[in-house]
């Protein structure tokens, strides 16, 4: 290796590196939320012996995901010894992304690809939000970068290793959040790659089925013991409110919150930058995919099969989001997004290499992109030191839908939650008002403040669940 090499890898390195860590950083200013806290209730069970669920959490009051999740949290709640250690490590296993996205890109093209498709993930849009709402989605983007690297390598070297890790990345992103059906097309591919070119017979394909189906192992003892009640919830589902009514008229505004929409509403919802302004950046983040697109197609003109692939799979993602719900809260956009900055990094790494201005764009993504995210990081910081958050339910939880009144809300961010529940397990008589309030009735806390459940919570082992809050 030239020294000209070494300093390259050490380079992209320290680059990968400082993006994970600017990631992981944000988590310090997480909300404590409802569906977290009964998370946290659950693995605290775990760790202490006292209930080991077969299912995960419910969603849309109807379908339960794997349990993995709440066996996930009581591991990180052991390592991290309370709420903002827990958080941390949580933002540090999502992180995983950024290297994994650079290894896709690597294995697609060529590191450019990958330097550009790590660093286009650093644009804040919707997925930020699952840093500011921490739960089972923001293992999302790590399931789904996974999951394109395996396919990827599989089609570059057909080593059974990738075939088998395909069906366990898709499997574990499914655990973050179902919305990862966008990738069956992948899946798809990869099983039809593996019986053309590689051969597949009947114990591969048992095993790509056994391996997909490790992680949901409790879900389907529950479901044997317990007559596959799974069934009669997604039956629920289909029939509720939530389920699409499959309007197409939603695929242009999902493309435009997939592209610029979520960086608008940072920019003017949360961080109240002028509207033109917002716009402008917004249009412009939009046109420099809109340019990475037409290089892929340049590279599928040139029979580069995963660019034609990719072609196909991204507008059917977005039928298949279409399909899945009325609605698209921001985790539900996470996974197709990860697969459209992928192509677009490989179509600007096509189109600087042709100009030979490769570097060049390097520096111009680097600068703005870690820029950009150090700005509405910086706002949200200084939000939190405000203790005035303006949120709205939408467009937060349908992303396609009209904002919203915006109100400044008083939110518990993870910091404070050792103090709050050292005092609620200490204290004797207790009365809580406004704010503070709100927060202990919204985030389960209510079971510490009748006398007798509060005995119980906290004499169980008191120091650990202070800790948590």
């Amino acid at each position: 290796m030239t020294l000209d090499a070494k300093f390259d890898r050490i380079a992209r390195s320290t680059l990968l590196l400082s993006l994970m860590l600017l990631y992981a950083t944000l988590a310090v200013t997480s909300f404590v939320h409802l569906d977290l806290a009964r998370d946290m209730r659950t693995a605290a069970d775990i760790v202490d012996g006292i209930r080991f669920p077969l299912l995960g959490p419910i969603l849309a009051g109807h379908v339960h995901l794997g349990s993995g999740w709440y066996y996930l949290l009581a591991l990180l709640q052991t390592l991290g010894q309370g709420w903002v250690g827990t958080v941390l490590l949580l933002a540090l296993l999502s992180s995983l992304q950024f290297p994994l996205a650079y290894l896709a890109g690597k294995a697609w093209l060529n590191r450019s690809a990958g330097v550009y498709w790590a660093l286009l993930m650093m644009i804040p849009s919707w997925s930020m939000f699952e840093q500011i709402y921490p739960g089972h989605p923001q293992l999302l983007g790590v399931c789904v970068a996974a999951m394109l690297l395996c396919a990827l390598r599989y089609y570059r070297n057909g080593r059974h290793r990738y075939f088998l890790g395909t069906a366990l990345a898709f499997s574990l992103a499914l655990h973050a959040h179902p919305s990862a059906l966008v990738m069956l097309t992948v899946v798809a591919a990869v099983l039809v790659l593996a019986w053309r070119r590689h051969h597949l017979t009947h114990v591969r394909l048992i095993q790509f089925v056994s391996v997909a189906c490790i992680p949901f192992a409790p879900l389907i003892v529950d479901q044997l013991l317990n007559g596959f009640s799974l069934l009669q919830g997604i039956g629920g589902y289909v029939n509720s409110d939530n389920f699409s009514r499959t309007s197409y008229s939603n695929y242009l505004p999902l493309l435009w919150q997939l592209s610029g929409g979520g960086l608008r509403y940072w920019l003017a919802g949360i961080i109240g930058i002028p509207e033109t302004l917002s716009w402008v950046v917004a249009i412009g983040v939009a046109a420099l995919m809109a340019l990475g697109i037409a290089g892929v197609l340049t590279l599928a003109a040139t029979n580069d099969r995963i660019a034609r692939f990719a072609m196909f799979m991204l507008p059917m993602g977005v039928l298949i989001l279409i399909y899945m719900r009325g609605g698209f809260p921001y985790y539900m956009i996470t996974a197709l997004r990860i697969a459209l900055l992928g192509c677009v990094a490989v179509g600007l790494a096509n189109l600087a290499a042709a100009m030979r201005w490769r570097d060049g764009l390097s520096w111009l993504l680097g600068v703005s992109c870690i820029a950009g995210y150090l700005y509405v990081a910086s706002a949200i910081f200084r939000i939190e030191r405000e203790g005035a958050w303006p949120l709205a339910f939408q467009p937060i939880f349908n992303t396609t839908a009209d904002w919203h009144e915006h109100h400044p809300r008083a939110i518990m961010p993870a910091g404070a939650m050792k103090k709050s529940g050292q005092w609620l397990c200490s204290a004797g008589a207790i009365a809580v008002h406004g704010a503070y309030a709100i927060h202990l009735i919204h985030g389960y806390s209510r079971m510490c403040v009748p006398s007798a459940a509060r005995a119980i919570w906290c004499w169980a082992a008191p120091t650990r669940y202070a800790s948590i809050g």
